[in-house]
Protein backbone atom coordinates (compact mmCIF):
# COMPACT_ATOMS: atom_id res chain seq x y z
CA UNK A 1 0.00 0.00 0.00
CA UNK A 2 1.36 3.41 -0.94
CA UNK A 3 1.28 6.20 1.59
CA UNK A 4 0.61 9.72 0.48
CA UNK A 5 3.44 12.20 1.10
CA UNK A 6 2.28 15.02 3.37
CA UNK A 7 3.47 18.42 2.18
CA UNK A 8 4.96 20.98 4.51
CA UNK A 9 4.33 24.40 2.99
CA UNK A 10 5.47 27.28 5.21
CA UNK A 11 5.27 29.91 2.45
CA UNK A 12 3.24 32.25 4.66
CA UNK A 13 6.36 32.73 6.85
CA UNK A 14 8.33 35.69 5.44
CA UNK A 15 11.73 34.78 6.93
CA UNK A 16 13.49 32.13 4.82
CA UNK A 17 15.68 31.13 7.78
CA UNK A 18 12.58 30.32 9.83
CA UNK A 19 11.00 28.41 6.92
CA UNK A 20 14.13 26.32 6.43
CA UNK A 21 14.52 25.62 10.15
CA UNK A 22 10.84 24.66 10.54
CA UNK A 23 11.03 22.31 7.56
CA UNK A 24 14.20 20.63 8.88
CA UNK A 25 12.63 20.09 12.32
CA UNK A 26 9.48 18.69 10.68
CA UNK A 27 11.50 16.23 8.59
CA UNK A 28 13.60 15.22 11.60
CA UNK A 29 10.38 14.38 13.46
CA UNK A 30 9.18 12.09 10.68
CA UNK A 31 6.91 14.51 8.74
CA UNK A 32 3.84 14.41 11.01
CA UNK A 33 0.68 15.74 9.35
CA UNK A 34 -1.12 18.84 10.57
CA UNK A 35 1.68 20.30 12.70
CA UNK A 36 2.93 23.19 10.56
CA UNK A 37 2.03 25.93 13.05
CA UNK A 38 3.92 24.17 15.86
CA UNK A 39 7.11 23.93 13.80
CA UNK A 40 6.88 27.50 12.50
CA UNK A 41 6.44 28.85 16.04
CA UNK A 42 9.36 26.83 17.42
CA UNK A 43 11.56 27.87 14.50
CA UNK A 44 10.70 31.54 15.14
CA UNK A 45 11.65 31.17 18.80
CA UNK A 46 14.96 29.54 17.94
CA UNK A 47 15.73 32.16 15.29
CA UNK A 48 15.09 34.96 17.81
CA UNK A 49 17.59 33.35 20.14
CA UNK A 50 20.14 33.01 17.34
CA UNK A 51 19.64 36.64 16.30
CA UNK A 52 20.00 37.93 19.87
CA UNK A 53 23.20 39.93 20.53
CA UNK A 54 23.46 38.19 23.89
CA UNK A 55 23.42 34.77 22.24
CA UNK A 56 26.16 35.83 19.82
CA UNK A 57 28.37 37.01 22.68
CA UNK A 58 28.15 33.70 24.56
CA UNK A 59 31.01 31.28 24.15
CA UNK A 60 30.05 27.95 22.71
CA UNK A 61 32.12 25.39 24.62
CA UNK A 62 32.21 23.06 21.63
CA UNK A 63 33.87 25.81 19.57
CA UNK A 64 36.02 27.37 22.25
CA UNK A 65 39.73 27.32 21.69
CA UNK A 66 41.18 24.39 23.53
CA UNK A 67 44.67 24.45 24.92
CA UNK A 68 46.66 21.33 24.34
CA UNK A 69 49.28 20.67 26.96
CA UNK A 70 52.50 19.09 25.73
Amino acid sequence: MLTQQVAFDPRDEPDPRVRWRAWRMWVADGCPPGCKAKYIERARELQLVDDSPVARSCVNPSRAERRVEP
